[in-house]
């Protein structure tokens, strides 16, 4: 409505000819299927930003579906890449833009009570009747009319209340928010956007470097074990420990958490049994397994037992199975249903 309006002002006004700077001419032809022309020569040049496009539906699609459930049993993001992964290749063939989830969009819609696909089926339809009935008028729209609707999308996209709710939780992330808002404006929107992932990677990496192996004890009264807490004084078994990673098992903190357990083990009395709580080893790679294997044989021959519990994850249960530390264990110490118990 108040594209409408500026164009309907602009025009009754005469504003173009008292130096109002508009869209102009728009033209339009007829979709087609065809092939993109692109040459070998210009995938060096494409392919970066190809990839970044990429990154950037990737990550507003599944935060626009997390924050617009359409289902009670809540949102379902690999339905949604499916469905923009299909959009995207037509788009490609059509010779269009790509196509992405935009929050401002769902939020008016979800505002104006639209509840299935009809709505996004109207919108369609309307823009093709613009298309075909009224391109020339948008001709008048002026520049900065557009810039406002620019504007008023962007600011939606801000949320405020969100950043401040990082800041009070995680001041690291507040501070990778605001370097990556920086870096999009300051640098070239391809360069910015790409320098926001790569801190977003850095910030992962060094999160999970980082995690520390923690010793649980027991609730007194209780089978359950917990970390360490300054208000309930925890109780321990004679001669065992219980260790816990915050982190899934790689590379990266593998020996670190080698170290831990060695320094654990060394304690003054030695224990006879070491119980990994691994209910947050989601994933181990290769060197986390082949480590954690050359662990428990070093134990063994130290006269300390090793047991695994809490092991959920099926591809962890599985990256330790390649590499024999299920058959090194034994079944009997795994505990593959106990619940922080003993």
């Amino acid at each position: 409505m108040a594209s409408v309006l500026a164009v309907l002002a602009t025009v009754t006004l005469g504003l173009e000819g008292k130096g109002v700077a508009t869209l102009g001419s728009i033209a339009g032809a007829a979709p087609h299927l065809s092939l993109p022309a692109i040459s070998w020569d210009d995938i060096h040049v494409v392919a970066p930003l190809a990839v970044l496009i990429a990154l950037v539906v990737v990550v507003q699609t599944a935060a626009t579906t997390r924050s617009f459930p359409n289902s009670a049993e809540g949102p379902d993001v690999n339905r949604d890449f499916i469905g923009v992964g299909v959009a995207n290749a037509f788009a490609g063939l059509l010779g269009a833009f790509p196509v992405d989830a935009s929050p401002p969009s769902t939020a008016v819609a979800a505002e104006a009570g639209c509840k299935s696909q009809l709505a996004g089926l109207l919108s369609a339809a309307a823009a093709v009747c613009v298309l075909l009935f009224a391109s020339k008028a948008l001709a008048h729209l002026p520049s900065a009319a557009l810039a406002g609707v620019l504007l008023f999308v962007a600011v939606r996209l801000v949320r405020v209340g969100v950043m401040v709710d990082v800041w009070r939780r995680s001041r690291a992330e507040f501070l990778l928010i605001l370097a990556t808002a920086f870096a999009i404006v300051a640098l070239p929107i391809e360069q910015g956007v790409g320098l926001g992932v790569l801190l977003s990677v850095l910030h992962g990496v060094w999160t999970t470097t980082r995690a520390q192996a923690i010793e649980l004890e027991r609730i007194p009264g209780t089978s359950v074990w917990w970390p360490r807490e300054k208000d309930v004084r925890g109780e321990f078994v004679p001669a065992v420990r219980v260790i816990a990673l915050q982190a899934p098992l790689s590379f990266l903190n593998a020996y670190n958490f080698r170290r831990a357990i060695e320094r654990f083990a060394s304690q003054d009395p030695p224990p006879r049994l070491i119980v990994i709580e691994a209910n947050a080893l989601v994933e181990i790679d290769y060197t986390g397994a082949t480590v954690l294997a050359e662990l428990i044989g070093h134990l063994r021959g130290r006269g300390v037992d090793v047991a695994v519990a809490r092991l959920e994850s099926v591809r962890a249960q599985k990256s330790l199975a390649r590499v024999g530390l299920f058959a090194l264990i034994g079944p009997r110490p795994r505990f593959p249903q106990r619940a922080r118990g003993d």
